[in-house]
């Protein structure tokens, strides 16, 4: 029913652009944008790939989704937060019956949860849990917030996917929720030394600063270049989420990239975070420091310019075109193939 109810909308919003004459531009980055930004506008977070699977499915099983969809008079031409804000108050007030449909799907999934979370060393419950608290992050994560950052910080392993989760927070601007996730994890120091999950827990709280205006760029520094006698301090994982979250922040103007001086990468390193080390390197003096022509990352890297491209593309043209002519269960076989 939650799938079903947000297909409706995004195919509501799909003949919109139809009807705008903005068919070719429905594949672009663009209307993805604009698409996630008017879903934000109502609380709802949903990968962008999902999205895109969505409107490139359009022509399918629509008689059936016009009874019930939601109506749409406008998407908003500019990614500017008001034009959203305003779009969105428009859309509540055309759309009485669709948003008491998804209030009373929010309420049924809570309740799901409540009983799940009181269950949950029963197996069934465990599922019912995890299902319930994947809904609501996608339909209700500004009213679930605070139960979600608990479970992020005490038992990450209990929603599908933490990492997304956190940038669901950062999508939805919630503040005060990722300052929380920040000040419980950050310095890794502050985590108590017996937690099973504390290398995973630190890169969540890694991940939560780059919707931050942070600019310590040491203790990002610290994370990915310390070592000891017996190898790296940190884990891969928390490397690389310290190099991303440090590349972020320098393309968003927080860290000056001169500011942060030369940053060892060695041969040994993880392939992704060796990829990130080389790209801040190549961005603060635009000349490589260390070149394996036998690595495709490495070599893709020379061909850069501006690392900007790497940071704001988030899926590849070729899995737009793939989509554009392919039916719902091919996409599905690609799209987990591509999350594997």
């Amino acid at each position: 029913r939650r799938r079903g109810h947000l297909k409706r909308l995004l195919r509501a919003i799909c003949r919109y652009l139809e009807k705008k004459g903005l068919d070719k531009q429905i594949y672009s980055q663009e209307i993805i944008d604009r698409v996630e930004n008017c879903l934000c506008a109502l609380d709802i977070v949903i990968s962008r790939r999902y999205i895109a699977r969505e409107l490139y499915g359009k022509k399918r099983r629509r008689s059936r989704d016009e009874l019930y969809a939601p109506v749409i008079h406008k998407v908003p031409e500019f990614l500017k937060n008001n034009d959203f804000q305003r779009w969105a108050s428009e859309f509540n007030k055309q759309n009485d019956v669709w948003l008491t449909s998804l209030n009373n799907l929010r309420g049924e999934f809570l309740a799901t949860f409540t009983t799940a979370k009181a269950n949950y060393e029963n197996d069934f419950y465990k599922r019912q849990f995890r299902f319930s608290a994947n809904s609501l992050i996608q339909i209700d994560l500004k009213g679930f917030a605070s139960e979600i950052v608990s479970i992020l910080l005490d038992e990450p392993w209990k929603v599908s996917n933490s990492i997304s989760v956190v940038d669901s927070l950062g999508k939805l601007n919630l503040q005060s929720h990722i300052k929380t996730l920040i000040d419980k994890t950050i310095p890794k120091t502050i985590l108590p030394d017996d937690s099973e999950h504390r290398d995973f827990i630190h890169a969540l709280g890694l991940r939560a600063l780059r919707y931050t205006t942070f600019s310590d760029y040491s203790y990002l520094l610290e994370v990915i270049q310390s070592r000891n006698d017996h190898g790296w301090v940190y884990q891969d994982l928390e490397r690389l989420q310290a190099s991303e979250t440090l590349l972020y922040l320098i393309n968003k103007g927080h860290i000056d990239v001169v500011d942060v001086g030369d940053v060892e990468v060695e041969a040994r390193d993880n392939a992704h975070i060796r990829k990130n080390l080389i790209l801040l390197d190549y961005h603060r003096t635009q000349q490589m420091s260390f070149s394996d022509r036998d690595d495709w990352m490495i070599a893709s890297i020379l061909q850069l310019r501006d690392i900007s491209h790497v940071l704001e593309e988030r899926e590849p043209n070729e899995l737009f075109e793939y989509y554009r002519d392919k039916e719902s269960d091919e996409i599905y076989m690609l799209e987990s193939h591509y999350d594997s």
